[in-house]
């Protein structure tokens, strides 16, 4: 989650996430903010996770640049 020009913007996981659980939402949205801090911890499995999403999420992009699609990586370029 993002906020660009004023804008909240969400990515996928953001909005699973809000399914999920909404107060989550309302938490991060703080920490968008700045009104609260994310909670840290150093996690080897949490890490490995997260680069495995990016390494899914860099595939997934790569399959639609080699069908021939586009796609916008800037989110300020949607409105």
């Amino acid at each position: 989650m993002q906020r660009v020009d004023g804008t909240l913007i969400f990515s996928p996981s953001d909005l699973q996430k809000f399914v999920d659980c909404e107060h989550l939402t309302r938490l991060q949205v703080r920490v968008c903010d700045g009104e609260l801090t994310a909670p840290s911890r150093d996690d080897e499995e949490l890490e490995l996770l997260r680069r495995k999403g990016m390494d899914y999420e860099r595939a997934w992009l790569e399959r639609l640049r080699s069908e021939g699609k586009s796609y916008c990586r800037d989110p300020a370029r949607i409105y």
